[in-house]
């Protein structure tokens, strides 16, 4: 059959039965469909404030494009405002020297073997070793309006607002009137450096009316789940000094708080400057001869601050160059054509995901769970849900934008490798929640989860997969193996069963057990067994005899438990339909978000599908759990759920104005929701498996 008469063929099956295939062949108007997704903004919404960000720095605004009433989105009710750094940690003195060392261990005896873990006894010592350090924010730039009577502008004062964020071009553009005069404020950030620019336009400039508000609150950290990590009440516990320059418009202002020293440098058109030392407020004042005014703020930690700097417009249309590089390079979508009423928000939910992770999720550091616009687990990177948050660039053709992260994992590979010894174990221990530095928090969830083990197996898996090449074997090679040996450190032997068993006092993926009772939960089992045969396929990649350890565990392998047919949440968990059923169904995690293993029945796992659907209290669920329904739906050709499970209904699976997936008022940014949308919908193109009711003509290119 020659290539015109297959094409035809094919075409003509299609029709037959009412197959609905991706379509290769147009090229997608990708500019035009982001377009189509900006999130525009009408009146005051505290869920729904704009970032503009480069991953390794972010600026979050409210209604005016600045961050001028930050009263209005209060932490644990908004999406707060804020600016944050990859490097802005913080910590309190710490005269008695705390050190992880130096805290006693709670230890377990595990398999004949003592096992140590660092859990916070509530003592002063483990709360301070807990909550230090922690992410803070570096600044808050805003407006400070007048009234005509010599009031101050409040935001019930504003009127008319009009506010879009353009991720087309990375710049948030808003329009407001302020007693009958217009306001027009454009704000971007640098695709390269820490850098805020803005623009003003408007007449309350040649009134006097307007100026430009910045102001430096003490970091502050407590043991919630979110914190907004601001104190405004310690005034005295830092400063804020005028460096003297011969510009007149411009500020370098350095910053010293307890064990973090930065610069805030300000640049503008022309104006005046004021700085209250006490108070930590610095005033901008445009000169008054026209109605336009140009701003830009660097933050830079530890060097004088930078003297060639970019101003507005160059920092605009870097920015905007960036933008379009980033849409039109890699993997797209196009649901533009589906007739399913489902779509719109379905792509809404894709493009306005792919800009927050690309603001907040490709920095060089992991990023804690809600990115860089607020405080979750006292700020720390969130290792757990590192694959949630940037797994997806990989599979969109933006490895380069994951990768990034990959040589921080040796950065904090020594000394959680002496942390493993100190715990009684080996090898590579990847923690759950770590500063920049790679230490852990003193925190019992953090020391029993342990699920996120084989997490850089399997990103040196998917980059060799996509570079097989000698080069990503050598460069990830230390990664792996030494990974490998910290998961075998999590196995014991059983001589009545002669299987090797993971477990206890571990915490499964799904959160609601008691660590102490945890013997072989099943995702982790397959997760463990995925980790391990990769390690030996790493070893015999690189020539290397296959780990005899690992060959006796694999040998040795215990199956993953069941109960009535169905997968359970680990082995003593036989009721985990009935008195387990919330938190993540991490069981259905063994198909979907990972490969088929020979470990691993199908069949099985479609019953364990059914069984969830029908028995899981979804309100007690998190943004990522869905996306798992639909990846498993995907694997199990059950097509015409992968969708329905990706939109289902959930007071868990919330997606606000600005495209935020959001868990509750303390996590109203929940940025694996976002990620694992994206990875969904990626596996989605790779095994055609959106509805085939004729309604979901999906455009793709570049997966």
């Amino acid at each position: 059959m020659n290539s015109v008469l297959k094409y035809c063929f094919i075409i003509a099956t299609v029709c037959l039965t009412n197959v609905t295939l991706p379509i290769f062949a147009q090229k997608i108007d990708r500019a035009a469909v982001v377009k189509r997704n900006i999130p525009t903004l009408n009146h005051l919404d505290p869920y729904s404030s704009f970032t503009v960000g480069n991953s390794n720095f972010a600026f979050t605004s409210d209604i005016t494009g600045l961050q001028s009433f930050p009263e209005k989105y209060p932490s644990g009710a908004a999406v707060q405002l804020g600016t944050m750094a990859q490097w802005g940690f913080h910590s309190t003195p710490n005269p008695a020297n705390y050190n992880i060392f130096d805290y006693p261990l709670t230890t377990h005896e595990i398999g004949g073997k003592k096992r140590g873990y660092l859990i916070t006894k509530n003592d002063v010592a483990g709360n301070y070793l807990d909550r230090n350090p922690h992410r803070f924010h570096l600044g808050f730039i805003g407006l400070q309006m007048t009234l005509a009577n010599g009031n101050l502008v409040k935001a019930e004062n504003i009127t008319a607002i009009s506010q879009n964020l353009d991720i087309w071009n990375g710049v948030i553009n808003s329009l407001f009137i302020v007693e009958g005069v217009s306001v027009k404020v454009q704000t971007c950030v640098h695709p390269t450096t820490d850098l805020v620019a803005i623009k003003i336009e408007s007449e309350l400039i040649k009134q006097g009316r307007l100026k430009i508000k910045m102001t430096f609150p003490y970091a502050n950290s407590t043991d919630k789940e979110a914190d907004f990590g601001i104190d405004w009440t310690k005034n005295s516990r830092h400063s804020t000094v005028l460096i003297p320059s011969k510009d007149k418009n411009e500020a370098p202002l350095y910053r010293s708080m307890d064990n973090i020293n930065y610069y805030a440098h300000s640049k503008w058109d022309n104006g005046s400057f004021a700085l209250d030392m006490v108070q930590h407020i610095a005033l901008i004042t445009p000169d008054n001869k026209k109605n336009s005014f140009s701003y830009i703020c660097h933050f830079n930690k530890g060097s004088y601050p930078e003297t060639n700097l970019p101003d507005f417009e160059t920092t605009k249309a870097t920015a905007a160059e960036y933008w379009h590089g980033y849409w039109n390079r890699g993997a797209f979508i196009d649901f533009g054509a589906c007739t399913d009423p489902q779509a719109k928000e379905l792509e809404r939910r894709v493009i306005l995901s792919q800009y927050l992770t690309a603001t907040q999720c490709a920095g060089n550091v992991p990023p804690q769970e809600c990115g860089l616009t607020q405080n979750s687990w006292v700020g720390r990177s969130h290792l757990e849900m590192h694959w949630w948050h940037g797994f997806h660039f990989m599979q969109w053709g933006k490895k380069d934008m994951f990768e990034k992260s990959m040589p921080w994992y040796y950065k904090i590979m020594p000394l959680n490798e002496k942390i493993a010894k100190h715990k009684g174990r080996n090898g590579f221990i990847v923690p759950k929640c770590v500063d920049d530095n790679g230490v852990p928090r003193v925190n019992f969830m953090e020391c029993y989860i342990f699920w996120q083990q084989p997490h850089p197996i399997y990103y040196a898996e998917k980059l060799y997969e996509l570079s097989p090449t000698a080069e990503t074997l050598n460069k990830y090679k230390e990664l792996v193996l030494k990974t490998g040996d910290g998961i075998v450190s999590f196995f014991s032997y059983n001589a009545q069963k002669k299987q090797y068993y993971l477990g206890n006092y571990q915490i499964p993926a799904q959160e609601a057990y008691d660590a102490a009772t945890v013997i072989n939960p099943t995702f982790e089992l397959a997760y463990f067994y995925f980790g391990l045969t990769k390690v030996q396929e790493w070893r015999k990649r690189l020539a290397m005899p296959p780990d005899a350890e690992i060959d006796k565990i694999l040998n040795a392998y215990p199956p993953l438990p069941t109960h009535d047919g169905v997968y359970i949440g680990h082995e003593n968990a036989p009721d985990t339909y009935t008195k387990y059923n919330r938190d993540h169904f991490s069981m259905l995690m063994v198909l979907g978000f990972l490969p088929q293993q020979k470990i691993v029945d199908k069949q099985t796992v479609a019953r364990t599908f059914e069984k969830v659907l029908q028995t899981w209290n979804f309100s007690k669920t998190w943004g990522w759990d869905y996306a798992v329904l639909a990846m498993t739906a995907s694997k199990l050709g059950l097509y015409d759920k992968t969708v329905e499970m990706l939109l289902k209904e959930s007071p868990q699976n919330i997606w606000r104005n600005n495209g935020n997936n959001s868990y509750n008022n303390d996590l109203s940014v929940y940025l694996p929701g976002n990620g694992a949308v994206l990875s969904a919908i990626a596996m989605m193109v790779k095994d055609n498996s959106f509805p085939k009711n004729g309604k979901w003509n999906v455009k793709t290119e570049g997966f």
